[in-house]
Formats: C-alpha cells, structure tokens, sequence
C-alpha cells in the first residue's frame, strides 16, 4: 500500500504533474522533465533561489510525468533496482548492495583536493583512463561572472580529461538542474558518460534512460553522492554572510575545507569574494557558524521531506563520508563506499591490488551507522510527515514508507514538526533579511525555532544516556 491520493487517479500525464508535483511544492529541480524532446516544461530559478520546473507551453507531455522522480507515474527505486541490480544483496534501509567499504585514495593528491575521501574522482577518473566513458557528467564551478544568470555560481557540465574532473571534484551544497547537460549529451553522438548526482537525480536519469534507448545507451554508468537534502543558494549567501560577504558580493565557496588537526566532519567553509574583503579567503568552521546544523534543514528543497532514498539505490556506485570511529578522526576524509556494478567493485579492487587506493570492508549495518541520524529523518521523519498529509487530505509523493504516527514519542513529533517549520521559515525569513539588509533579522526569526530543537534533541539524548547508565547501575548492584 502506498500514500496515493484520489488526486491521482485519471489525469492525463501534464494534469498529473501539474496539480500534484508542482502544485504542492514537490519539485525537487533536477530538470528532467525540461530536458526531453519537444517537452513542454522548462526550468525556472526562483525567488528562494533554488530550481523549479514551470510549463514553457501548453500541450500534452506524455512522458513529462513518468521521469519525475517524486510523480505517481514513476517507477520507484525498489524497482528500477531490481532490474538493475538482480544479483545483489538487499537491505530494506539502503537497497542493493554487492561490496560495503570504507576508504580513501591514496595517490595523485586526489584526496587532499577533494571534500572527503576522494573515492567519486578517482572512480570517475578510472572510467575515464580506461576508456569506459567518455565524459563524466558532474556539477562544475564556480562560474565566471559573465557565464552566471541570477548568481548562480555552479552548473551541471561534461569533464572530458582528468584535468577537468578534478578542477571541479568537490561538493557543493548547491541547487543544480540537469536539463541542459542531458540535451547535451543526447545532442552529442555516441557518447559514453559517467553520471554523478545525488540520489533523486540519479533515479530521473535511470527514468530518462526508460523512456529513451539512444539515452540509454549514452548513460554507461552512475554514480551517487549520499544525501541528507539539497539547499538553496541562500545556504552559501548564509555562510558568507556571516564571514562578512554579503550576499551580492560572494564571488565563490569551498563548502567542505579540511581543518588539520579536526575531526572528517568539523569541517570549515572559505569564501571568496570580488571586493577583497577582509574576510575573503578566511577559513571558518562550520561550527561557529549559526544554522549549521543539518538537522535544521534550512533553504532545503520541500522535496527533500519526501525522499526515502538516502544512498542513492539506483547508482552502480554509492559515495559518502565515513563518519564513524576511527575514520571521522583523520581530518583528510574517508569514503563509506557501496557498489552494485560488478565492474565498478573490479575497478575498486584493482585500486587496492595496485595501491592506488586503501579500501576496508564494513558491515552494511556499518553503513546504516553512517547514516543513522538521516534515516531516523527520512524514514521514521517521513512516515510521520506522510500521516500528518494523509490527515488534511493532502497528495504527498508514492512512498516505500508507510504514514504512521505509532512509531514516535510526543517529542519525536514535536521535533520533526519543528523541522518542518524550520525549512519552511528559512525562505521566508533570509528573503527579508536581504531586503531589510540585515543578518541579524533571519538569526531572531529563526532561534526561536533552533532553540526549540536543541532543546529536544540533545537535551532529550542526555537525558536518555543518564537514564540508561541508571539502569546499566542499577542492575549492576542488583535492583531491578
């Protein structure tokens, strides 16, 4: 049984879309629907600085709905998988798996260059080398300012070389769209690519590929980044804002600058801007830095509340951080890595016969540990955003996860509305504190909020360690 709604039911395939997906704010802007042929929507950068698709003519799009990762139409990971992937193991909380690692490279300096382990550019570069793929399809920048509309400092592109790769190999918490790099390779004959994107993007592509052989063909391989959500710009103009670049004057920004000396995930931020400020430049951990929580989500795609897919399960490689003892104490970063393809875990092995890679195996329950705090979020978080929709009436995307409140404490609750809100508040509030030029009014509109939170989460798991060392005490000397 999934979440559908009447909605639904009977709609030709532009009516769906546009009354469901896009009416109740589910678009997560990854642009597949723009890119197909002779379609009839286009991508749109919106107000909240992030992307939207919006119709660009009237007309039936008869396919517009079934690459939409968050439409009724869709196929859903589980199944786009199973086709993929029949040999695999399966884990009901991450998917297909064949190999579970943890790791780094080792050479070409590609770790120290990248934003964790450097496994995603060295895969991609192996695929490149050994003339598997033409052209890596990821996300580059930051743009020169005469190639930018609305600010937007990164885009979608084709690496052809290694020297390309790793110019743009890092993360960028960043709101990107596909459509223009999908016409490009379908533009371009007998391509080979290399996709690289979160997971909701990876799942539009394998869609895309579903409904297009010439596309299929083209797409040889893809690779997922793990994701807790997508964010708007304004999650730069934020960090920027607070090392004094104001947000019209961020010329760049290195979202995951390693700090020697600091834990993988005490990470800092450095920005760079064209007016030489002081400031430009400066390193600062994300720590010190207000809203730096992920668990806050701030500017994230509305999208992003309805997504069950955490590792990216229809990617013949998965890439994340390692942060877990011992690996989350080594500053320089370390990759939890989960393979489907069996010539990704080929490639994988040469790197570590040749010593070009170190690679150790983890349990994927090791995994899951990785990701503990996103699945209590999109998981257990979504079942209960799934019932609170069902409640008003309210069309949510079909979810592997059922709606279901019985799983949580009043305080769970209470925290994943207060998330809710938080995202939502976020938008609103940073477009005011732009207009009224002042910082400090998103920092009051949204402490209340963040306080609220803390309060709950970590005061709550300090009150339930004390609760348990108790117990642990008590039946130690024999009570209880």
């Amino acid at each position: 049984m999934t979440n559908e709604s009447p909605q639904n039911s009977r709609f030709d395939a532009n009516a769906s879309l546009d009354l469901t997906v896009l009416a109740g704010g589910f678009c997560v802007g990854c642009g597949a629907c723009a890119s197909l042929p002779n379609g009839t929507y286009r991508m749109e950068y919106t107000e909240d600085h992030n992307y939207r698709a919006a119709r660009s003519q009237p007309g039936r799009d008869t396919h517009a709905a079934q690459v939409c990762p968050f439409s009724s139409e869709a196929t859903n990971e589980t199944e786009i998988a199973a086709a993929l992937y029949p040999n695999c193991h399966t884990d009901e909380r991450l998917g297909k798996y064949l190999g579970t690692y943890a790791g780094h490279a080792k050479l070409g300096g590609i770790r120290e260059r990248g934003s964790s382990g450097g496994l995603t550019t060295w895969v991609a570069q192996q695929l490149l080398s050994r003339k598997l793929v033409d052209a890596v399809a990821h996300v580059h920048g930051p743009l020169p300012a005469d190639q930018t509309e609305s600010r937007v400092l990164y885009k979608y592109g084709l690496s052809w070389n290694e020297d390309q790769l790793t110019t743009n190999a890092k993360t960028r918490y960043y709101p990107i769209e596909m459509s223009e790099v999908i016409r490009e390779i379908r533009a371009t004959p007998s391509i080979r690519v290399a996709f690289v994107g979160v997971p909701c993007f990876v799942k539009a592509v394998r869609l895309l590929c579903r409904h297009d052989e010439d596309l299929n063909q083209k797409i040889a391989y893809c690779i997922s980044l793990v994701c807790g959500h997508l964010k708007s710009s304004r999650w730069a103009d934020l960090a920027a804002w607070q090392c004094g670049v104001p947000p019209a004057e961020l010329k760049s920004i290195d979202f995951r600058k390693k700090i020697p000396g600091r834990p993988a995930n005490s990470y800092g931020v450095e920005i760079n801007s064209p007016q030489d400020h002081e400031s430009a430049g400066r390193v600062r951990p994300v720590s010190e830095l207000f809203g730096n929580s992920w668990a806050y989500m701030l500017f994230a795609y509305k999208a992003c509340d309805y997504c069950d897919d955490i590792l990216g399960e229809t990617a013949d490689l998965s890439v994340g951080d390692a942060w877990l003892p011992p690996h989350n104490l080594d500053y320089r970063g370390t990759n939890v890595v989960v393979t489907r393809h069996p010539q990704i875990e080929a490639i994988l092995q040469d790197g570590v016969a040749s010593g070009a890679i170190e690679l150790e195996k983890v349990n994927i329950d090791q995994v899951a540990h990785t990701q503990r705090g996103n699945l209590r979020h999109r998981h257990e978080g979504l079942a209960f955003r799934l019932y609170e929709a069902q409640l008003l009436g309210q069309w949510t995307p079909p979810k592997r996860i059922q709606p279901s409140q019985d799983h949580l404490t009043n305080e769970r609750r209470e925290v994943f509305r207060l998330r809710t809100a938080m995202r939502e508040r976020s938008h609103i509030a940073f477009r005011e504190a732009v207009r009224q030029n002042n910082l400090k009014y998103f920092i009051r509109q949204m402490k209340p909020l963040t306080y609220a939170h803390d309060k709950l989460t970590i005061g709550g798991v300090a009150i339930r360690a004390v609760r348990k060392a108790i117990r642990i005490l008590k039946k130690a000397v024999g009570y209880g």
